[in-house]
């Protein structure tokens, strides 16, 4: 069974409790360092290898953990970073369930967009006193390796967009796939980036309670495959709970996306253009062909409008609503810079030698 590095654990008092000699020993107090992340790894640049952008364990995410800190392995943690998007002010707390508290193992001061390291974990060789998110002293170690399921992580940030990453409920893994025949193109670094920048937006419309209402409460006929109505709290789960979408690029002729099973694809034009607030038909698309993701077809309006009812006009017209009030991740699109910063002559951030 994995194994992570934490503690056997014995708790201090509250802060003035003193060592011997009533002087309090400073030396093993661990105050968690202000990082500003100079190594590991930038993510989708152009230069990626296939082996790392097709890679599952390297560059794989759910869309419920876009920001993420997660065992590595016995000794080291793995932070990663999907979106398009600086954080600052980001903190790690750790929670062992033989102690009621938690306590802060890390802080960053800055976690750049699409980035990704591997790091030890503080205090592995000896005992070390960490602080609670209240002042509380807790002392961990000699360390021991306990069972990973009795250790869990949360990330805070005091960044809106952290804020809006908290409400997405869709726990759908994203990967990115090659796939390069028939009616498919090869996906390129760049295809990447901006999916995970539209499904950011997209999975935080679907966990709306906006778009949950909605659809749940549309009044025109919602109807499956053979002409039935849908049972719209269930299938509104399976949009929740989709677990796998492989991502690609479409190139077939006439073809604007395909989808079925956990494959997902769209034209990479229509990749960029999602970022344009008043272009519908991107934004039909992805509902489209998510919809054949779930077991809908063509002759459900789910996937094509009749008469122009159906899930499409729903996600356009909350869309439309959500953009209004700026209430989704990205306005407008992230990568529209002087130049794109993901295009370099090399990579300028040292590698950090990961097993995936």
């Amino acid at each position: 069974m994995k194994k992570i590095a934490l503690a056997l654990i014995s708790v201090l008092g509250l802060i003035g409790c003193s060592h011997e000699d009533g002087v309090e020993d400073q030396k093993n107090i661990y105050y968690p360092p202000n990082y500003v992340l100079t190594y590991g790894e930038k993510m989708f640049t152009d230069f990626e290898k296939d082996t790392i952008l097709y890679s599952d364990s390297a560059r794989g995410y759910n869309c419920h953990e876009m920001l993420r800190y997660k065992p590595h392995d016995a000794t080291h943690y793995r932070l990663f970073n999907a979106v398009p998007h600086d954080f600052r002010d980001v903190s790690i707390y750790c929670k062992v369930d033989t102690i009621e508290k938690e306590f802060m193992i890390a802080h960053f001061d800055l976690v750049p967009q699409h980035h990704c390291m591997v790091g030890t974990y503080p205090g592995l060789d000896k005992k070390t006193t960490f602080t609670t998110m209240n002042g509380q002293r807790i002392e961990l170690g000699p360390f021991h390796q306990v069972e990973t399921e009795h250790v869990s992580f949360r990330v805070t940030c005091p960044d809106p967009l952290f804020f809006m990453l908290q409400k997405i409920r869709q726990v759908t893994r994203i990967k990115f796939s090659r796939y390069g025949k028939g009616n498919w193109g090869v996906l390129t670094p760049r295809d990447a980036r901006y999916y995970t920048f539209a499904f950011t937006n997209m999975a935080y419309l679907y966990s709306s309670k906006r778009f949950e209402k909605a659809f749940k409460n549309y009044e025109g006929n919602l109807y499956d495959n053979n002409k039935n109505p849908i049972d719209r709290n269930k299938v509104y789960e399976s949009m929740i709970n989709k677990k796998l979408l492989n991502l690609g690029v479409v190139t077939g002729s006439g073809i604007g996306g395909l989808g079925g099973g956990a494959a997902f694809g769209v034209r990479s034009e229509y990749i960029t253009k999602y970022a344009e607030s008043n272009n519908n038909w991107p934004l039909e698309v992805y509902g489209h062909e998510f919809s054949h993701t779930i077991g809908f077809g063509h002759s459900s309006n789910l996937t094509y409008a009749n008469e122009s009812k159906g899930l499409v006009p729903i996600l356009q017209k909350v869309y439309t609503e959500m953009y209004a009030d700026k209430d989704l991740p990205f306005i407008g699109d992230p990568f529209a810079v002087e130049a794109d910063p993901f295009i370099e002559k090399k990579n300028s951030i040292i590698n950090i030698n990961m097993e995936i």
